[in-house]
């Protein structure tokens, strides 16, 4: 199980210092006001079971509130290969509960991620990585998931990468965290894309879509 890590160095996406088209500021509302909504239905509807006839069904908090399912799902500056048929319904505080990660869901983290050297040589267990280690709040992080595909096939995606920035990292997810939380398969080449705030901006098959994406993030 290999893949490799690729940081994208300090690009911030802040539209008023020109590294990002201003329509990018309409991409807020779009992803927070569907929080915002669930949350204050969510309070309102503890509110009334608080202090109405319900009992104790106030004082229990579902595992919803924790709010490690908040989501992006269906935002326009993500892109999804995986998922592309349209949610009739997507709960932006519930992410996960099918068993997916998708585009828009926050990123999982991995432990148990080992470097590989250039002469192929595996690091100590002591220095192995997270992927909470590597998500930085200034940066995106491209993570390639390469399977059992051919070399070639990864080196066309790993050239198309390079256009950006060098790969940092080859690793070895030697315990098969990485491949269980993406829920990726080793059958096929996957592309994550990880933004500054820690979600998933893309999940990819195709090179192209790497363009795509950064088009809707960068002036």
């Amino acid at each position: 199980r290999w893949c490799t890590g690729l940081l994208q160095p300090r690009l911030e996406t802040i539209p008023c210092l020109g590294l990002a088209p201003h329509s990018l500021l309409d991409s807020y509302s779009d992803e927070r006001l569907p929080i915002i909504a669930t949350m204050l239905n969510k309070t309102t509807e503890l509110f009334h079971k608080t202090f109405g006839s319900q009992g104790r069904d106030g004082w229990v908090r579902g595992n919803e509130l924790k709010q490690f399912g908040m989501n992006y799902r269906g935002s326009p500056v993500v892109i999804d290969q995986k998922y592309t048929e349209a949610e009739e319904t997507s709960d932006p505080y519930r992410s996960g509960d099918d068993g997916s990660v998708r585009a828009g869901d926050r990123a999982p983290d991995a432990p148990g991620l080992v470097k590989i050297s250039s002469s192929a040589e595996v690091s100590k267990d002591k220095d192995a990585l997270t992927f909470f280690d590597m998500f930085k709040p200034s940066s995106h992080i491209v993570i390639t998931f390469a399977g059992e595909r051919p070399a070639e096939e990864v080196d066309a995606i790993l050239a198309t990468k390079t256009a950006y920035s060098k790969a940092n990292y080859v690793l070895l997810d030697r315990d098969g965290h990485a491949y269980k939380g993406y829920v990726v398969s080793e059958s096929e080449i996957s592309v994550v894309m990880v933004r500054p705030d820690g979600y998933i901006g893309a999940l990819m098959f195709q090179p192209e879509a790497l363009k795509s994406y950064f088009s809707k993030i960068f002036a």
